[in-house]
């Protein structure tokens, strides 16, 4: 049985109209409208914490290109107050706050998984040790649990997508904790599925391809963007991938193995838009016993890239007991992002796939660069990444909302 009375539901959207319509300016705009509301409560907490200034020195500053010459970041509360060249404090210089020396390392914004089904505080402790102050959680199936994630002050901030759109037969369905109501039959059910998952706040809404038929898939999508949410697809194969373009989805994850996209689905991807998350660390877990298949998914990535759709860099990080091969939170995005160079991605793009590409195509427009203003999500390596993206590993400090993560002991 369904939990929501359908009018009840329909009462409940109806009232928060005006709200929706203020903030829908293209599918991403309600995510920008929620991070607005996130932030006021993220700044207000660091008002009531009183937080000191930072001042962040002697660093060498990535601007979605290469590291410049060394400069100054001061922080100042949740923000980045200012930006300045030069890497000395003057003799005599009043300083307020905490001063730091980043010993010429190199500083970029916090990184962004987009693809992770973290459950715990330790899973989030994980994210943070390393680098990642954003992640996008691709499932999560009550409410509370969501929450939850949200609620750790001081770690990675997540934003999820609620109960994934998928049919009874799929092996999502059949596990722990899924929500058995939520499985779809036809698309007769698809303003109700996408509005229960927008009472358990998601933001945005992820349909499993190839679980449920074609006209429900479109549905979906078509839903979920009048009500402004971004959708993200699961699309592991050719077709599924064409039918997820063609009804307008946002955004694949995950890429097809069994042989090279072509030019029909290139011209599916720019035309409408559309970003890319191949999860290949995901990808080698499923074949690294039949590796054919994913150096075919590696090409796929390598033609994607070459036709300039943009790439996105989501770990699929998972706590699943048993798993062959499993894929860590927090390491395995650095697996990810040497995959993605080992791909034929650049080290420049690589790291944009894990900076801005991410903060721009969910609507993230406080983060994803280092700029007076935005949020204060930092990570300080100690090597290059652009010479060798490994050094993305050589994580030395973190911040998020200008609270410096304390790595001592931290899962690494």
């Amino acid at each position: 049985m369904v939990k929501y009375n359908f009018y009840t539901v329909v009462a409940y959207i109806l009232s928060t109209l005006p709200l929706v319509l203020s903030i829908c300016l293209h599918h991403g705009s309600s995510i920008e409208g929620h991070m607005y509301d996130q932030d006021q409560i993220v700044l207000e907490n660091c008002q009531q914490r009183e937080i000191a200034k930072t001042t962040l020195f002697n660093v060498r500053i990535f601007d979605g290109y290469h590291f410049g010459s060394l400069e100054t970041v001061v922080i100042n509360g949740a923000r980045i107050e200012s930006v300045r060249p030069g890497s000395s404090i003057g003799q005599g210089q009043e300083v307020e706050g905490q001063l730091v020396n980043g010993n010429g390392g190199y500083l970029l914004p916090g990184f962004i998984d987009a693809h992770t089904h973290p459950d715990t505080k330790e899973h989030m402790k994980s994210l943070t040790a390393n680098g990642i102050t954003t992640t996008l959680v691709q499932a999560c199936f009550s409410k509370s649990k969501c929450s939850s994630l949200q609620s750790y002050d001081g770690l990675t901030d997540a934003f999820y997508a609620a109960v994934p759109a998928t049919g009874p037969l799929s092996s999502i369905y059949n596990l722990t904790g899924f929500p058995k109501d939520e499985a779809l039959i036809d698309a007769s059910q698809a303003k109700e599925f996408v509005a229960r998952q927008l009472l358990r706040g998601a933001d945005h809404i992820k349909i499993i391809v190839g679980t449920i038929d074609d006209s429900t898939v479109k549905e979906i999508i078509k839903v979920a963007h009048d009500a402004c949410k971004r959708t993200v697809a699961h699309a592991v194969n050719i077709g599924s991938i064409r039918l997820a373009l063609e009804a307008g989805a946002d955004e694949i994850h995950h890429i097809a193995s069994e042989r090279n996209v072509g030019q029909d689905i290139i011209s599916g991807f720019l035309g409408g838009n559309a970003v890319i998350a191949p999860t290949l660390t995901k990808m080698w877990q499923v074949h690294h016993r039949r590796p054919h298949l994913y150096e075919i998914a590696e090409q796929n990535v390598y033609i994607l890239n070459r036709a300039e759709v943009p790439i996105l860099a989501g770990s699929d990080a998972a706590d699943i007991p048993g798993q062959d091969l499993p894929i860590l939170f927090g390491t395995s995005f650095h697996d990810e992002l040497y995959l993605l160079k080992q791909a034929g991605l650049s080290t420049v793009d690589v790291l944009r796939a894990a900076t801005i590409n991410p903060a721009h195509h969910y609507g993230l427009f406080d983060r994803g660069v280092i700029r007076a203003g935005k949020r204060a999500d930092l990570v300080l390596l100690r090597n290059d990444p652009t010479k060798d993206i490994n050094a993305t590993r050589s994580v030395q400090r973190v911040w998020v909302t200008g609270n410096e993560y304390d790595l001592g002991g931290a899962a690494k």
